[in-house]
């Protein structure tokens, strides 16, 4: 089975100056999933058609939606307030498959963001997303600046609660963050999962002068035009509920997973950033990465290489990618045995998790046609091949620039594979 991702693309027909942003995710829908099976599609659908119920009548404008989790922008902070209350009381009405608990975390945060074609850019963006990342199940946060606008006009029954300054990952400026407490429903959570609770800036030294604490500045987490990699996974944020997603479609499938989208819209980023740590922090996944360029097969060698020998010189390595690059173009020593040689090796592990990174290179660097076929029939045949287990030991995660996936498709058991999942 295959899956098709593609990155989301927002629109520019949303609320513009200054905007309501409310991040809403389901806590714990990974266990969920495992728990009911079949049935989970049943309730997310249920859980989707409920929230997107209230924001129309509140006026949210739906930003983008990945998996369990909704981005949704409101011209007016009180709509947005509005729309949150009412949500959490209509998820707790309602009967869910299995008797469970649907608990959702929402987070609200206002600013002046910038409008690009792909949606919204900015902190306020970024903030409002780690205010929701901080609570709870259930539990609806505010930033200051959307409580300084609401404060006065809550909805009924509706009152604040101030759970202090909190320092949220990845923000340089503490926020002091408000908890909507609604009657009839749960108003007591654990601590918000920020980084620390932060004290008063102003210094209350024996000199008393009322001078700020000096403050640290930490990296930069913009990185331009450049895609983040693996060691920015502590500046990378934004993304959480689209890694959620591929991580599920990632764990789910036995052929290929496919992450589509334009030029510079994160493909890249989500995946070394967001994905490999994930898999990582798991500790049953092999990870090998490579870009094909115009020797794919060689690409591929020097990706496998280490995971199948000690380390060796730099001589010795050149030749040994040499010659398994040429075993494999040969069709001497296909892909999949080359994958369980590798798990072989490394019994702690279940599965190997095959990265290739800008696939649209295997199309503009000119590899040969036949080559080009040759390699997408390996990767197709490898992650089909070789185990008896209800999933394959090979899962081959691709990312593409859309405007390529057309040239892709004409090779027709790589668009077989994807209409199958």
């Amino acid at each position: 089975m295959a899956t098709f991702v593609s990155v989301p693309a927002t629109t520019t027909d949303v609320p513009v100056g200054t905007v309501t942003f409310l991040f809403t995710d389901i806590e714990g829908s990974t266990q969920l999933l495992a728990q009911l099976r079949d049935q989970y599609t049943e309730l997310l659908a249920e859980h989707h058609r409920l929230l997107r119920e209230v924001f129309n009548r509140w006026n949210g404008r739906e930003v983008d939606t990945q998996g369990d989790a909704f981005f949704v922008a409101f011209a007016r902070a009180g709509d947005a307030i509005n729309a949150a209350v009412d949500a959490q009381r209509a998820l707790a009405n309602q009967s869910w498959p299995g008797g469970v608990k649907v608990r959702v975390r929402m987070g609200l945060h206002t600013g002046e963001p910038w409008v690009v074609a792909e949606g919204y850019v900015g902190m306020d963006v970024h903030r409002a997303a780690r205010i929701a990342h901080a609570g709870h199940g259930g539990q609806v946060l505010l930033s200051e600046t959307t409580t300084s606008l609401v404060m006065d006009e809550l909805p009924e029954d509706v009152t604040l609660l101030d759970l202090g300054r909190h320092q949220l990952k990845d923000m340089r400026r503490p926020e002091q963050i408000q908890q909507l407490v609604i009657a009839g429903l749960p108003d007591t959570f654990p601590p918000l999962t920020s980084l620390a609770t932060v004290a008063p800036i102003l210094s209350h030294s024996p000199g008393g002068n009322g001078a700020r604490e000096p403050r640290a500045v930490g990296p930069s987490p913009y990185r331009g035009l450049a895609a983040f990699r693996q060691a920015d996974e502590a500046v990378f944020f934004g993304r959480e509920a689209f890694t959620e997603h591929l991580a599920d479609a990632v764990h789910q499938q036995d052929l290929v997973a496919v992450i589509v989208g334009p030029s510079g819209s994160g493909k890249s980023s989500v995946v070394f950033a967001g994905l490999l740590p994930e898999l990582q922090r798991e500790g049953d996944w092999l990870i090998a990465t490579l870009r094909p360029g115009g020797r794919p097969f060689h690409a591929l060698a020097g990706a496998l290489l280490p995971l199948l020998d000690d380390p060796l010189s730099e001589t010795d390595r050149l030749i040994e990618i040499q010659k398994l690059a040429a075993a494999m173009a040969a069709g001497e020593l296909p892909l999949f045995q080359v994958v369980e040689r590798v798990l072989e090796r490394h019994p702690e592990t279940a599965r190997l998790l095959l990265v290739v990174d800008q696939f649209e290179e295997l199309f503009t660097q000119r590899s040969a046609p036949d080559e080009q076929r040759q390699f997408l029939d390996e990767l197709l045949t490898a992650s089909q091949a070789g185990s008896t287990r209800w999933t394959s030991p090979l899962v081959v995660l691709l990312t593409m620039r859309a405007d390529f996936m057309g040239q892709a498709l004409t090779h027709r058991p790589f668009a077989d594979a994807l209409q199958e999942g």
